[in-house]
């Protein structure tokens, strides 16, 4: 993969020009003047650079630049076509020189080359106002993709993340870039103080999370054939900066699919016999992977003492579990989308249309030999425009048993795996709720109350999907 090189304010990494002018020769001859727009840049073995041409002024016009490049003091490559190939990782210098007689001219660049991006510590000095980037190579992109093309289409995958690992002593604002042949699109370049929710501490790993709806908002059909994906970090204050950022990972996903659902819709009424609905093909809502993945869900306590947490299990399911300490605690978990005026404020949950969408489906598992009583679960959904839907916040009234102690054999392998869904379409129809306000939801809020009022107790929850 080639790395191409940018120009002043957009250079690729900390400086911006180097030169190196050689003096006069021991005859008449005037040493030429050689000036190259080289940034220090961070690439890895095997990479191609594609390394800038110098520019010669001398009193003989004819005068052209040879580069070379070395590695301390041994020469380890002529650069004939304008590019290198790193075999090895260290420290580089492209060395540009230009004779006139007996005179010479030189100018130098730098290169850093790491074995590889990923997992390596990236340790440098920013200076005031200027910028660190760390580049994917083809071989981080070969790695998420499967593949051998060094490239990608973000329409292939429903969402990318990157756990990135700050070992500096101050919170770093760590920005992605996605690059193709045609286009450069920054994907945390957005407004107000949102860019801080990219914000990682000191001594932290924090996980970056992009939605495929998110990068097609911010590059549309742009980003199909991305063949570099870039880390930065930009120091905007009056000092130089310490950095030391690993990204540790490059994941591109698709959604977890569950292949089919059958559950009962609605409890039986004398004269009537009981409902099911099977539902095939449904896609999960939300994403836990990567090391800080439950940081995107909110955790809100409504009411009680107790406390509230958050964590996912070794098989990748989402526990959700509420510690009351002599009071039951209404608890509650949001499930964010992108906005698409201000970027990504919270990044845990698709966006989508949920007019379109005809269930939502939250299919969870009560903890074996627990009493859980009168305890209640629901899913809400909320937008900033039409607010919390608490109108269709009972769904026992007709639509599923929100009850614990009321739901039985829900599903014949497991007594205890619960399925509750939101009938979207038929509450629109029934108007319940308007398609309009279906269309603005950019959260969805799974709320648990009246667990036993000491101890422990919580779900497991297996997805919450949209058919």
């Amino acid at each position: 993969m080639k790395h191409a090189w940018k120009k002043g304010g957009g250079a690729v990494l900390l400086s911006a020009l180097m030169v190196l002018v050689g003096g006069y020769g021991c005859g008449s001859d005037k040493a030429p003047e050689v000036t190259v727009d080289f940034a220090y840049t961070i690439a890895s073995v095997g990479d191609v650079i594609a390394l800038p041409e110098a520019t010669v002024n001398s009193e003989n016009t004819s005068i052209t630049a040879t580069a070379e490049v070395y590695k301390g003091e041994e020469k380890v490559a002529d650069v004939t076509d304008g590019t290198f190939t790193p075999s090895a990782a260290g420290d580089y210098v492209v060395r540009y020189t230009a004779k006139n007689g007996s005179a010479t001219g030189t100018a130098e660049g730098k290169l850093h080359i790491v074995e590889n991006v990923l997992n390596t510590p990236i340790a440098e000095t920013v200076a005031a106002g200027g910028s660190m980037e760390i580049l994917l190579g083809s071989g981080a992109i070969n790695a998420a993709t499967g593949g051998t093309a060094g490239t990608f289409n973000v329409s292939d995958y429903d969402f990318f993340y990157s756990d990135v690992a700050n070992g500096g002593t101050e919170a770093l604002v760590v920005g992605t870039k996605l690059s193709t042949a045609t286009a450069t699109v920054d994907l945390t370049a957005i407004e107000g103080n949102q860019y801080a929710n990219l914000a990682v501490s000191a001594q932290t790993t924090k996980t970056l999370r992009f939605t495929s709806e998110y990068l097609k908002n911010k590059g549309g059909n742009t980003l199909d054939g991305v063949s570099s994906v870039t880390y930065f970090v930009e120091n905007d204050g009056e000092t130089e900066k310490s950095v030391n950022l690993t990204v540790k990972n490059f994941v591109l996903g698709e959604t977890r699919v569950l292949e089919s659902a059958h559950f009962k819709a609605k409890e039986s009424k004398e004269g009537v016999e009981d409902a099911y609905i099977d539902l095939t093909n449904l896609k999960c809502l939300y994403d836990v992977s990567g090391e800080t993945a439950t940081d995107y869900i909110r955790e809100v306590k409504a009411a009680g003492t107790g406390t509230i947490s958050t964590g996912v299990t070794e098989d990748g399911k989402l526990r959700l579990s509420v510690t009351n300490e002599g009071t039951p605690t209404t608890a509650q978990w949001h499930f964010f989308s992108y906005d698409s005026d201000v970027g990504i404020p919270e990044q845990g949950l698709m966006k989508r249309d949920l007019s379109q969408v005809e269930y939502l489906v939250l299919i969870f598992e009560r903890d074996a030999d627990v009493v859980y009583a009168d305890a209640t679960i629901c899913m809400l959904l909320q937008s900033d425009e039409w607010g919390v839907s608490w109108t269709i916040a009972c769904p026992y009234q007709g639509l599923n048993n929100m009850w614990f102690s009321g739901i039985k054999n829900q599903d014949e392998k497991n007594e205890n795996l619960v399925y509750y869904y939101l009938p979207i379409q038929d509450l629109i129809e029934d108007e319940q709720i308007s398609s309009n306000w279906c269309a603005n939801v950019d959260t969805l809020i799974v709320q648990m109350a009246g667990l036993p009022a000491t101890g422990e107790f919580g779900i497991t929850v297996q997805g919450i999907y949209w058919c």
